[in-house]
């Protein structure tokens, strides 16, 4: 049975960008697995690859997806 992860009570380990490995837990994938805290550094790096590769619309949808997560939970 899969472990279940919630950013509250139980949260993911955040593994970064470049040590992600196949199968380690995804913030942009699963975000409800992980802190805002770990959501934010998830951020950085998309923010990050944006100025290093230039822009891509998909990663801009990323962290805009992120930000909502984010302040969703600091207004509750």
């Amino acid at each position: 049975m899969e472990e279940q992860y919630h950013w509250k009570t139980n949260p993911a380990v955040y593994v970064p960008y470049n040590r992600r490995m196949v199968g380690d837990a995804d913030a942009q994938e699963h975000p409800e697995w992980f802190t805002s805290k770990d959501l934010m550094k998830e951020i950085k790096m998309l923010l990050w690859m944006n100025a290093k590769y230039g822009t891509h619309h998909l990663r801009v949808a990323a962290y805009l997806k992120l930000e909502q997560i984010i302040m969703s939970r600091t207004e509750s």
